[in-house]
């Protein structure tokens, strides 16, 4: 259709971090900072016990509010610093003896790391709209665009799947057309 993709921001889950690797393998793959934080605050809740989570959710809070370089750069600093504080309660384990004398263990804090983790693998991802101005941090644009699209589409609730799709195309043809204009 003519469209040129510049980059892409999205919650980087499925196979769609793979699929745009082979497909756009140079263009830019910005991790949406809202699902990141959804998905910490969940696995982290809104009043952790830890001293560590409650630093890590403090530190997630900050993130959607980073716009330069320099605040991206303190972040990752205390970021790495809450790591190496808190590195014993991380590796925490709890073991449990089963009747017929075999030792099991889990982490104590399987959220926490997993907040951690996920936080690290991302950190690639997290900033890249520092570097490209156009490329949302977010996908909330999107999400309400898709909302404001679904309250239109509701109200001709009774359309046969053909004239659904006509419905789209003229949207969207409108929605581009309006921008260009």
């Amino acid at each position: 259709m003519g469209y040129t993709i510049k980059g892409v921001t999205s919650d980087r889950h499925g196979g769609l971090v793979s699929a745009l690797k082979s497909v756009f393998p140079n263009i830019p793959h910005q991790h949406c900072l809202v699902h990141l934080q959804r998905l910490c605050q969940s696995l982290l809740t809104r009043n952790p016990q830890t001293e560590a989570g409650k630093q890590l959710l403090e530190l997630i809070q900050l993130l959607n509010r980073i716009d330069s370089h320099y605040q991206k750069n303190i972040w990752l600093k205390w970021f790495e610093r809450l790591e190496k504080r808190h590195a014993d309660l991380i590796k925490e384990r709890t073991y449990f003896k089963s009747k017929e004398g075999k030792t099991n263990w889990w982490y104590t804090h399987r959220n926490l790391r997993r907040v951690l983790r996920t936080i690290r693998k991302s950190t690639n991802n997290l900033f890249l709209y520092l570097d490209y101005p156009r490329l949302p941090k977010d996908t909330n644009g999107l999400e309400g665009e898709f909302s404001h699209l679904k309250t239109k589409l509701s109200i001709h609730r009774g359309l046969k799947r053909k004239r659904k799709v006509n419905f789209f195309k003229w949207y969207f043809h409108f929605k581009l057309t309006q921008k260009v204009n």
